[in-house]
């Protein structure tokens, strides 16, 4: 009785890791937990171009559930 609980517990916890692993595999993916590297992006290019007087500025990324679209 006591082998199947051990094995239960580890099983549980492999489980769990793969589970983690799926979730952080792609980080730029557009997630509410990944990285928003789009947004930071367009950030970067729209300071560069008001730095540079550009009259064609790139709109801004719009956010939607915290997700950006």
């Amino acid at each position: 009785m006591f082998s199947y609980t051990i094995i239960m517990l580890i099983s549980w916890v492999f489980i769990s890791l793969d589970k983690i692993n799926e979730s952080t595999e792609n980080p730029f993916e557009g997630n509410v937990q990944h990285v928003p590297i789009s947004q930071i992006g367009r950030a970067i290019e729209i300071d560069q171009k008001e730095m540079l007087d550009d009259d064609e500025l790139p709109k801004v990324l719009k956010t939607r559930n915290k997700i950006t679209l």
